[in-house]
């Protein structure tokens, strides 16, 4: 017996009207059809109301059954479609996994920046030598983004000096900076700026004398007393220059070659042929080096080689590839959701872990971060300090570099956004 003839023999039922026989052959299809039973109870229920209709207390008795009846019913009527289901729940899965990536990755960025804090940057006030600065204060820890969202927007223009040391992997020894750059960054307007100077520049660096700036953070790491390695660096630059500098950020070559690869590698216009037989090794010896014309993508060891390489120019084009390979990685965050780049961000954090110090505070840095993950890489002023504005060469030392009169001001005056 089909559904349709055994709900025609249930509607049927009420008036008796059924035959023996097809009421065996109903009994028979109700034992094996929950549809039909179903649909029986519910005519059952509706001939009970209308017996009853004129018997209110007989009635009030037996309304506790009934609505557990009509329920059923309503349910299987308003039954969403199974992929409907299927789909919503897959959403809400989808949903509460990237809600729980966020929240891990900002849980990993918060862990990871207090691991890069130096815990303190001594900042010596000497007493002798030429033109000592005052000593500068170590930012105590700030509240952290709350895990679950993104971190807070930083506020106040702030300027960063920023090193790269040239450390090899396993070196503890005190290193000279490989690259110095001062950024200018300002929350309110999303500008950014970035100075570069030359490594064999010669300045002066308090309590110690003339020298070249890569060397200020040897000689502070060897003299306690003069403040440690990036403190005397700092301190010698805001004298160079006559700017305060807020924060300082030293990266070695291991961090630099794990950030860029934690982001993927960068995307670079290599404008002219570069070839060096002579580029220094990690281990100390030394390799060819070729890089065709054209854009490439860079892995980070590449990527580092390409900002280290200076045998097939100079100095003063190695500083405009690590100009161009820092808007490249901009480049690169800018490209991401902002899920990802919050990912990205705790990625980058991981790399650096061991391989960076900085009095940054883990909040700022990730404020920091978060703010300009949408700067356009196009829109990053970029300031070198090149081979129009030095001279080159002095008693004994034929490659010494020394800023021309009024051109380190000139320079501190665009980095700082002034009319």
């Amino acid at each position: 017996m089909e559904c349709q003839e055994a709900r025609r023999l249930i509607d049927a039922e009420a008036s008796h009207r059924i035959p023996a026989g097809q009421r065996t052959r109903l009994g028979e299809h109700l034992a094996t059809c929950s549809g039909c039973r179903a649909y029986r109870g519910g005519a059952d229920a509706q001939l009970l109301g209308s017996l009853l209709a004129d018997q209110p207390e007989l009635q009030a008795q037996a309304t506790s059954r009934m609505p557990i009846v009509r329920r059923r019913r309503r349910a299987s009527r308003k039954r969403w479609p199974l992929p409907l289901v299927v789909a919503l729940g897959g959403l809400g899965l989808y949903i509460g996994y990237l809600l729980g990536s966020a929240g891990l990755a900002l849980f990993t960025i918060r862990g990871n920046v207090q691991a890069m804090q130096i815990t303190a940057l001594p900042r010596a006030v000497v007493t002798s030598g030429p033109s000592p600065t005052p000593a500068l204060r170590v930012p105590t820890a700030e509240p952290t983004a709350a895990v679950g969202g993104p971190p807070p927007l930083a506020t106040g223009a702030l300027t960063i000096l920023l090193l790269g040391v040239d450390r090899r992997p396993g070196e503890d020894d005190p290193a000279r900076t490989d690259a110095i750059a001062i950024a200018r960054l300002e929350p309110a307007t999303g500008r950014v700026a970035l100075l570069s100077l030359p490594r064999d520049l010669i300045v002066t660096i308090p309590g110690y004398g003339q020298s070249r700036i890569n060397a200020a953070s040897v000689y502070g790491e060897l003299s306690p007393e003069l403040g440690g390695g990036i403190a005397l660096t700092q301190r010698t630059i805001e004298s160079l220059l006559g700017l305060p500098i807020d924060y300082a950020f030293e990266i070695n070559f291991s961090g630099f070659t794990g950030a860029i690869d934690a982001i993927g590698g960068v995307d670079l216009n290599v404008e002219q042929e570069i070839y060096d037989p002579t580029y220094p090794t990690m281990d100390y010896g030394y390799q060819e080096v070729y890089f065709a014309p054209g854009y490439q993508h860079f892995d980070g060891t590449t990527t580092l080689i390409y900002s280290r390489v200076r045998h097939s120019d100079s100095d003063f084009g190695r500083m405009r590839r690590q100009q161009a390979v820092l808007r490249a990685a901009i480049s690169r965050v800018r490209g991401r959701n902002p899920l990802e780049q919050i990912q990205l961000i705790a990625d980058v954090s991981t790399a650096l872990r061991e391989d960076i110090r900085t009095d940054l505070s883990e909040s700022l840095m990730a404020s920091l971060a978060w703010t300009f993950r949408n700067t356009d890489p196009t829109s990053v002023e970029v300031y070198t300090l090149d081979e129009t504005m030095i001279s080159v060469g002095a008693a004994g030392d034929p490659y010494a570099q020394f800023a021309l009169p009024g051109v380190l001001p000139q320079l501190v005056s665009q980095l700082m956004g002034d009319k």
